[in-house]
């Protein structure tokens, strides 16, 4: 029996119809939101020199004039006016050493062509500069670049031994630093940036450091931090805990946070902690009594402006642990001299009690035992034997690197060191 023409006509309309509907593409999802931040790698500069590995330009926030195109290679200078009112703002200078004038402007530089970098003192760097008048009337120089880029150039710096056997403690790494932009970014606002490019906040080298292990990580924990109760957590980290984390409150004047309290660094039935292969997991240092009385009154001044100081004759009697912290650290040394008893506290130990090396460096940690050996009543040899480096709040990262060696997840590692923790992904 033959189909009637009616029964052709409904056919022909379902085809037709199924055709369109195979021709119709599902909706790309947008691609994942990279958030921006502002590293200021100058502040109150004088003078600012840049360039770039290929072609770049130059123009003014929020100008719609077209951009200077500048050549591969050419170097512009920027000067804080210093002429009348009317030059206030930023002169600038070309290739050929030429002023074109002062402009009371922000001055963008971004790259003109794919794969060519930035320059700044030898460091190529990706994203935008911007360069404006700082409130000191000298000049800041900000790096406009996306958070995971950022993190390329920062991770390496700040965990290095990046071999993939540690790729768990790289990820960690990668995500614990990732969370520190998500808490502090705008710590500088009125600056005009979000964070330094130095240890104050984490050590970034743009392209420089960017490394193919760190790569990785960064990319596998794409847009994921740590949050707790839904917020981004404090996500302080250090080199060597030496055995145990500190409470946040037991190293700096703050209040008490859930997830940074003292943590042991090993499990119950271990006998060594997971960062007992650092070469700073235990240390020793020794002054003589002028070195020591030397140091101190250098740099006592520096961390306690308001306190009484030391005046040059007084003379050191002795060194002594007043007060600990539940990880062992010392949360009170007292330093007792002649004239007076001077008490520092927490973190700022380590930044008066500098290290007897040529450029002091500053002690290692506040997890220390205290000899003094005197002579005629005078501290004569003060010796610290101590553990640990750094502050000791948060993540151990040779704690880290000792948890991924024995095949623990990047998650492990983040849950055992900020405990109530949760990872989240943000975008």
């Amino acid at each position: 029996m033959k189909p009637s023409w009616r029964a052709l006509i409904c056919l022909s309309i379902v085809l037709l119809l199924m055709a369109g509907c195979a021709g119709v593409k599902r909706p790309v999802p947008p691609p994942h939101e990279r958030p921006g931040l502002r590293v200021g790698l100058l502040v109150d500069a004088a003078s600012v020199t840049v360039t770039a590995s290929g072609r770049f330009q130059i123009s003014i926030e929020g100008n719609p004039r077209r951009p200077k195109l500048c050549e591969a290679g050419e170097r512009w200078t920027f000067l804080p006016g210093t002429g009348g009112p009317e030059e206030v703002g930023i002169e600038i200078i070309d290739d050929d050493g030429l002023s074109r004038g002062t402009l009371d402007v922000t001055l963008v530089i971004s790259s003109a062509e794919p794969e060519s970098f930035l320059m700044l003192g030898g460091k190529r760097y990706r994203g935008q500069f911007k360069i404006f008048r700082g409130r000191s009337g000298l000049l800041t120089l900000v790096n406009v670049v996306d958070v995971e880029s950022y993190l390329r150039g920062v991770v390496p710096n700040e965990i290095g031994g990046l071999t993939p056997q540690i790729l768990e403690a790289v990820k960690a790494q990668a995500i614990a630093a990732r969370t520190y932009v998500f808490y502090f970014r705008g710590r500088y606002e009125e600056q005009g940036f979000d964070v330094l490019p130095t240890v104050q906040d984490q050590v970034y080298s743009g392209v420089e450091g960017e490394r193919p292990v760190s790569d990785r990580a960064v990319a596998e924990t794409f847009g994921t931090i740590i949050t707790y109760k839904g917020q981004p957590i404090r996500a302080n980290y250090s080199s060597t805990c030496g055995g145990a984390t500190a409470a946040i409150e037991d190293v700096w004047p703050e209040k008490p946070v859930p997830y940074l309290k003292k943590i042991v660094d090993k499990k119950p039935y271990q006998k060594e902690a997971y960062c007992s292969h650092s070469s700073t997991f235990r240390w020793k240092e020794t002054w003589t009594g002028q070195e020591f009385e030397s140091i101190f009154k250098r740099y006592f001044p520096l961390q306690y402006p308001k306190a009484r100081q030391p005046s040059e004759s007084e003379k050191l009697v002795d060194v002594k642990v007043a007060q600990r912290s539940k990880s062992g650290r010392v949360r009170v040394l007292e330093i007792v001299t002649t004239d007076s008893v001077y008490r520092l506290t927490g973190d700022a130990i380590r930044l008066v009690v500098r290290r007897p090396v040529p450029q002091q460096s500053i002690l290692r940690s506040i997890l220390f035992d205290v000899n003094v050996q005197r002579q005629r009543g005078y501290a004569e040899t003060i010796i610290f034997f101590g553990g640990g480096n750094g502050h000791g709040v948060g993540m151990c990262q040779m704690g880290a690197i000792g948890m991924a060696r024995q095949n623990m997840s990047a998650k492990d590692i983040l849950m055992h060191y900020y405990r109530g923790g949760k990872l989240s992904r943000v975008y």
